[in-house]
């Protein structure tokens, strides 16, 4: 009987591997080589660089808030090698959401215990969410992604850095090099350095390792915001200021997402629950000085989650609140729960059984509220699949059907005349199209 107990939260790995099944299944099955939404803008930088030569200056350039340096040059690969397929891209997204799972399964593992088990399924359950979709079909967000693994990663080997005598240099030397990968994959990538600054605050830490990473993170950002412009069409930063209380409940329902089950009350309800576990946990890392690497590591996560939730409410407040439980923003809400759940499943070990069969049956819940979280949001990525596959019907009849075009762009014309320029290149929907096919259609004649 003891040696079944022993093994029952093993059996609980066994509902992310589901999970990551399903999820797959629909990415899989909604796959589409089109250029969607945003992508249609790197897409026009190819089309002048096959025509013009390379843009060099476009690479640093914003897009929007950002500076997407690392993954244009996963969407140039993709278009150079694979035709624009979205092939690539698809690749890079999964390689990163598989770094991030890697973190918290090892992370959990290496603690061990039934608790730390069951508290790696959850986190794991979080990862490969389909709460996340648009990031996970959408060959655009390798960003969304990317600097959430990257972050992540560097925020593991800063907490460790100290613990890691025999390798401090080279723990450090990986979290400042991660901090620079996630800087320029994402605004929100500089967070991260803030965030292993005020989990070292908190923890006390080698002042040296801190001045270091301080220091870097404001070279980084005195390099991010050079030639940096406002993005008019967004909120100013007085908009906070302005409305608090939608400020407030904007970042809250981005942290609640990933339980809401697409209800934007109950998100502000579980954004509130997870701030206020945030701040019991500084007062827990400030009060051991953080002695556990992996809860420190779990501390910083949330800190930069937090902050990346501040400031998506803080840019985008006026789109209205409607957005603030996009698909889109819900990785990094994934990740602030995943930390979560790991920080307290190592902390609450040592406390009683009451304790820790309460946590043990809120994890195992949880995961069960994921299979839901999977059927709420599949109709989503089903709907934004036959919008796409209409849209791409119409490309490549040469019917220039403009109400479809918008399902992939807001603005047809563009659609029209870079959809001219897919064709004569043979790449995204025409790849498959024979050399000996008949002349392209003209979109943009019609």
């Amino acid at each position: 009987m003891r040696s079944m107990l022993r093994w029952t939260p093993w059996l609980t790995l066994a509902a992310p591997l589901a999970l990551a099944v399903m999820t797959t299944l629909a990415v899989v099955d909604a796959y589409t080589p089109a250029p969607f939404q945003d992508y249609w803008d790197t897409l026009y930088w190819w089309r002048e660089a096959v025509r013009k030569g390379f843009p060099w200056s476009w690479l640093p350039s914003q897009h929007n808030e950002h500076r997407i340096l690392l993954p244009r040059l996963v969407f140039l690969a993709d278009f150079a090698w694979f035709r624009g397929t979205n092939v690539l891209n698809m690749a890079v997204i999964a390689l990163t959401q598989a770094l991030g799972a890697l973190l918290f399964l090892r992370a959990g593992l290496r603690r061990g215990g039934a608790l730390a088990i069951v508290g790696t399924a959850l986190a794991l359950g979080l990862i490969v969410s389909l709460v996340q979709w648009e990031n996970l079909f959408w060959g655009f967000q390798v960003q969304m992604t990317g600097v959430a693994a990257t972050a992540a990663w560097a925020i593991w080997h800063f907490s460790h850095a100290d613990a890691d005598g025999a390798n401090r240099a080279g723990r450090l030397g990986a979290a400042v090099l991660l901090l620079a990968v996630a800087t320029f994959t994402m605004a929100n990538g500089l967070f991260a350095g803030i965030a292993m600054v005020l989990a070292g605050l908190a923890a006390r830490r080698n002042w040296r390792s801190l001045a270091l990473v301080g220091a870097l993170t404001a070279g980084l950002m005195g390099l991010y915001l050079w030639g940096y412009h406002p993005v008019a069409s967004h909120s100013p930063a007085s908009a906070a200021l302005q409305d608090p209380a939608g400020f407030v409940t904007y970042a809250l329902n981005y942290l609640g997402n990933p339980c809401a089950l697409g209800d934007r009350p109950r998100a502000a309800a579980f954004g509130a629950i997870g701030t206020a576990l945030t701040a019991a946990m500084t007062v827990l890392v400030f009060r051991d000085r953080g002695r556990d690497p992996a809860q420190l590591a779990m501390f910083g996560i949330v800190l930069f989650a937090g902050m990346s939730a501040a400031a998506t409410a803080l840019g985008r407040l006026s789109l209205g609140l409607e957005y603030s439980l996009s698909s889109r923003y819900a990785t990094g809400a994934c990740y602030f729960w995943a930390a979560q759940a790991l920080f307290w499943a190592f902390r609450v070990q040592g406390w009683s059984r009451v304790f820790q069969w309460a946590l043990g049956a809120a994890f195992v819940t949880a995961l069960l509220v994921l299979f839901k979280v999977q059927d709420t949001h599949r109709p989503g990525l089903e709907d934004a699949d036959r919008r796409i596959e209409r849209a791409v019907a119409a490309m490549v009849s040469g019917r220039a059907d403009d109400e479809a075009f918008k399902s992939l762009y807001p603005d047809p014309d563009k659609v029209r005349y870079l959809g001219d320029f897919l064709c004569e290149q043979r790449m995204s929907v025409f790849a498959r199209r024979p050399d000996d096919a008949p002349p392209c259609p003209r979109l943009t004649t019609q």
